[in-house]
């Protein structure tokens, strides 16, 4: 896939699920992959390009912020529920999301000489964030917030 081009977009947002639902899980699934449904470290240690997104309000009570879905795909849990970590093997780390939310959905979407990233030349697309999310503790992530958001350069937003 990696070879090709090719995607994988994918809502981090699968490995927080309350135990009773962890057990159904195997059976929504095919056959053999019902604690495989997300590979997401999988595809990242092979090249794949993996991006992300959040399927809030289908998901109503999941976190519809990126630093809620960061935190998740780092550690398996959502902080507003107590089910136990899925498929831990597969957990990503905290530049792995940072980069399936970021770069690789720009090139998703064919603007990776534009956006995703920050770089002379590129439009200045950014945030500025209130907490350092690559070394705070892990379970404070989903407290980050936008102090201010820089679309092509201009303020948009300021807290």
């Amino acid at each position: 896939m990696a070879d090709h081009n090719i995607y994988v977009t994918s809502g981090m947002l699968w490995h927080h699920v309350e135990d009773e639902v962890q057990k159904v899980l195997p059976s929504m699934v095919p056959e053999g992959m019902g604690d495989k449904s997300y590979p997401m470290k999988s595809f990242f240690d092979n090249g794949v390009n993996v991006t992300s997104h959040s399927d809030f309000p289908a998901l109503s009570g999941s976190p519809d912020d990126p630093f809620g879905i960061i935190e998740i795909a780092v550690t398996g849990q959502c902080y507003m529920e107590t089910g136990k970590p899925w498929w831990t093997e597969e957990l990503i780390t905290r530049e792995q999301a940072i980069t399936a939310l970021t770069i690789n959905v720009a090139k998703q979407m064919f603007l990776e000489n534009e956006r995703g990233s920050i770089k002379p030349g590129k439009y200045a697309d950014f945030l500025l964030v209130t907490k350092d999310v690559l070394s705070c503790p892990v379970k404070e992530i989903h407290t980050a917030k936008p102090a201010a958001t820089y679309f092509e350069g201009k303020k948009v937003y300021k807290a």
